[in-house]
């Protein structure tokens, strides 16, 4: 009787132990569960919106394009993709230095192998290892798949800042005290729901118009001849990965001393026996109606001037196939159609004038403007219209009124290009400024 209450009790003590090391793997898969779902649910979401789509993709790109938000700002994919059959990706990041620039797409180029890399070299050197702050480096990163890939950049970043190495590989360590705004979109952001994608393929239009002031950065030498050793080190990693690397500069306004070294990058380049091509001397865009703010960031009319100026060199310079009808490429065309619906919409919900203006600096739209003796534009207006060329016809109403029931002094009809179909009216009134009064959408 000993021996079976001894078994027994041996039986029960080992189910005990059994169920009590379900219970604990339980618990500990529900909170790796529930970090999972936390961190997802509370980490800002831009650098998922930057590079969902690239992390996505099953095909490989001809081209991606590296550097600041000046390059962000100035190249879109989906323009190139659309008049040349190029697939692309912008991988620029705001306030992304050189250094940073060549860390990060180490890691980028063993996903997505590109025949060309394009670098812009903005301020080249200008910011030393890191970025401007922390929010810059979050949106680069925090979309990266936690590895030792990921790891190796946060340490070449901040090689010696401990709380930033934590911050960016561990950034449920500074979002969680998010949980209190919890809603709808951060519980499927949580159980990994597509919430938003980037419709441009890694760029990002900015949409304004501003007249820029002169770009200065105070640079000490060593910085200078920094800067220059980043780009030659991208140049040397590109041509490790088999992968033809492009210098360019995005035009901004600047003053002589950055020139100086924007021209020592391209003599560099040179040096290297690597194509070169800087659009500061090209006159390129205007810089009345083609940039967005004070910085020079380009807005869509600029950056589709040197979309397409880039576009006929790569075209012109480097062996690229003509994918639109490679039915390995259908989903670019589908991608399209919802980047056209982008550039829609932004035309339907800008209703400031002279943006709309800006905005028709496009192939897919065409345009009608009529308009009363009351209308006087002014330098700006004369621009952005002689900007459209053939894409828009102007037209002096026979009589003081455009329409008998909308006292308008000016009315401006948009159509899609390819069917001619009319897509919106917009009515203005000049009295004082110029100001949409009605709108229609057709």
């Amino acid at each position: 009787m000993e021996d079976s209450s001894l078994k027994n009790n041996d039986n029960n003590l080992k189910r005990r132990y059994i169920r009590a090391v379900i219970s604990v793997v339980i618990i500990c898969f529900m909170v790796i569960i529930g970090y999972g779902f936390l961190a997802r649910a509370t980490k800002r979401d831009d650098s998922d919106f930057k590079y969902r789509p690239f992390f996505e993709e099953d095909t490989d790109y001809d081209v991606m394009f590296f550097g600041s938000s000046h390059m962000r700002n100035a190249i879109f994919p989906m323009q190139l993709w659309n008049d040349y059959g190029i697939t692309s990706y912008n991988c620029a990041c705001n306030g992304q230095s050189i250094p940073a620039t060549l860390y990060t797409s180490e890691v980028l180029f063993k996903y997505h192998k590109p025949k060309i890399a394009v670098l812009d070299v903005f301020h080249v050197g200008s910011w030393g290892q890191g970025y401007y702050y922390s929010g810059n480096a979050h949106e680069a990163i925090d979309s990266f798949p936690f590895n030792l890939d990921k790891v190796d950049i946060v340490k070449n970043i901040y090689p010696d800042d401990i709380h930033m190495q934590i911050e960016l590989l561990m950034p449920f360590s500074i979002y969680h005290n998010r949980w209190n705004e919890f809603n709808r979109t951060m519980i499927k952001q949580g159980i990994g729901i597509d919430i938003s994608k980037n419709k441009e393929k890694g760029a990002e239009s900015k949409i304004g118009i501003k007249k820029p002031v002169e770009v200065e950065t105070v640079l000490g030498i060593e910085e200078e001849r920094m800067g220059l050793q980043y780009v030659s080190e991208f140049i040397d990693q590109c041509r490790e990965y088999g992968i033809q690397p492009l210098i360019i500069n995005i035009p901004y306004k600047a003053v002589e001393n950055n020139l100086e070294w924007t021209e020592a990058a391209m003599k560099l380049a040179e040096e290297k026996n690597v194509m070169a091509v800087n659009f500061q001397n090209m006159d390129t865009i205007d810089f009345d109606i083609d940039v967005f703010d004070e910085s020079s960031h380009l807005n869509p009319s600029g950056a589709r001037k040197v979309t397409e100026a880039l576009g006929k060199y790569l075209i012109y310079n480097f062996e690229l196939e003509d994918k639109r009808n490679n039915s390995a490429y259908g989903n670019w065309n589908l991608d399209y159609e919802e980047y056209y619906n982008y550039l829609v919409e932004n035309i339907n919900n800008y209703d400031d004038y002279k943006i709309t203006l800006m905005l028709l600096n496009n192939s897919n739209f065409k345009a009608e403007l009529t308009y009363t003796e009351d209308y006087k534009p002014d330098q700006i207006e004369r621009k952005l219209l002689k900007n459209l060329g053939e894409n828009i016809e102007v037209i002096k109403a026979k009589s003081d009124s455009i329409n008998e029931n909308i006292d308008a002094d000016i009315k401006l009809t948009i159509y899609n290009t390819k069917n001619g179909k009319e897509m919106i009216n917009k009515y203005y009134n000049v009295n004082k400024d110029i100001k949409l009064i009605n709108k229609t959408l057709m």
